[in-house]
């Protein structure tokens, strides 16, 4: 049986507002980077993306979840936006 491990380096969704996380598209980004330096064992196959959201800032509170499996980043920056770069891993 195969074991997916699946690991979300980021997820975020902005607290009151359901509209903006619906709204909410994820583009795939060259991953080379990110994923490059990743250990991985041989023998099993492994899959490597990132992926990035950008909404408008709605000056509303914004909550970042990354359990069970995941970590999170956080850099404040001055535009009036919201982005939101994930890494995924999968292992088999």
């Amino acid at each position: 049986m195969k074991r997916l491990v699946l690991l979300a380096v980021a997820v975020a969704l902005v607290v009151g507002s359901g509209r903006a996380s619906a709204q909410t598209v994820f583009k795939s980004l060259d991953a080379d980077a990110w994923c490059r330096e990743r250990e991985t064992d041989p023998d099993r196959e492994s899959h490597c993306e990132v992926r990035e959201a950008t909404w408008r800032a709605r000056g509303e509170s914004l909550s970042l979840d990354a359990s069970p499996n995941g970590g999170i980043e956080v850099t404040g920056w001055d535009r009036p936006e919201v982005k939101v770069r994930a890494k995924v891993v999968a292992v088999a």
